[in-house]
């Protein structure tokens, strides 16, 4: 479908469908000189498997830009939208979750950052506290709520967030599992239950939530 054999050292680590069928590829890889062809971008395809233009509304380098991408670990989509959060580790950034929304009109078709720190209302959005994250790995959205879940394996948690970028209590780690709960390099969401994957163990964990969350 698509490769890139003149480049062997770029990665493939992420990929989520939108729903006319199109799909978003997360590659990275240590080559980050090139202004035109970077080996870290966010790539678009069409619904026939063609590639159609990297995502240029996000900037490949390191900085403390909220749209600053440098090395990013995967991605994931919201239901029934085009909205998707970019995880990335921490190496040379600031925000190693960037949630993106979709707009379309006569001047624009794109996306944007949900929060952007540099307004002073958003600035102090507990999803944009810069640092929060070393390496996340693995994302989900509750659908129906609007919750996300990120799981960041080098701090062995998973933080759970609101539709309002809000940090909540519920977000749980290797204190709170009484160590059963190392790496969790993937999260997945369904039916008020989360299931995590601990990559150092190599067992699913299934967490049924309560709705009083």
């Amino acid at each position: 479908l698509y490769k890139e054999t003149a480049r062997p050292r770029r990665r493939f680590v992420g990929i989520t469908a939108l729903p006319d069928n199109q799909f978003l590829v997360v590659r990275q890889g240590p080559d980050l000189s090139s202004f035109v062809d970077p080996d870290t971008r966010l790539l678009r395809f069409g619904a026939d498997g063609k590639f159609i233009t990297p995502v240029g509304d996000l900037v490949t380098r390191a900085g403390s830009g909220i749209t600053d991408i440098n090395q990013p670990t995967g991605i994931g989509r919201f239901p029934n939208s085009k909205d998707f959060i970019i995880l990335q580790t921490s190496e040379g950034i600031a925000y190693g979750a960037i949630h993106m929304v979709y707009q379309a009109s006569a001047e624009f078709e794109g996306w944007l950052p949900k929060y952007d720190p540099s307004r002073q209302d958003q600035r102090f959005i507990d999803f944009v506290r810069p640092n929060r994250f070393i390496r996340p790995e693995g994302v989900a959205v509750d659908g129906r709520r609007g919750d996300i879940f990120i799981a960041d394996a080098a701090q062995d948690s998973v933080f759970k967030f609101d539709s309002k970028g809000r940090f909540k209590s519920e977000s749980f780690g290797f204190a709170q599992t009484s160590g059963r709960m190392l790496r969790p390099s993937g999260v997945a969401f369904f039916d008020r239950t989360l299931y995590v994957l601990d990559s150092r163990s190599n067992r699913i964990l299934r967490f049924r939530l309560s709705t009083d969350f």
